[in-house]
């Protein structure tokens, strides 16, 4: 479950550093935002945990969400901010 949800990060932000990059990338390639990334914005946003029920019956499936997620996360950040300095040399 976590190497999925880590591989569709990937796929996700590999497709927008393609964008970025100003290259095409073809409708059936396009990957939509993983429905946990979103709910993890929006939760960083508020500073609100947005899931309630089952989910606080299991905090540690969603912890090691969060964890994949923010990983994944500081490792694109990283590369952008690496991509930006390169420019500017």
């Amino acid at each position: 479950m976590l190497k999925q949800l880590e591989s569709r990060l990937t796929d996700y932000f590999g497709m927008l550093n393609q964008l970025r990059a100003g290259l095409k990338v073809r409708v059936e390639e396009r990957v939509e935002k993983p429905v946990e990334l979103i709910k993890y914005e929006q939760m960083k946003s508020t500073g609100l945990p947005l899931l309630a029920g089952g989910i606080q019956d299991q905090p540690h499936i969603w912890l090691l969400q969060i964890r994949v997620i923010e990983n994944v996360v500081e490792v694109f950040r990283q590369l952008e901010e690496a991509s930006r300095r390169s420019t500017k040399e």
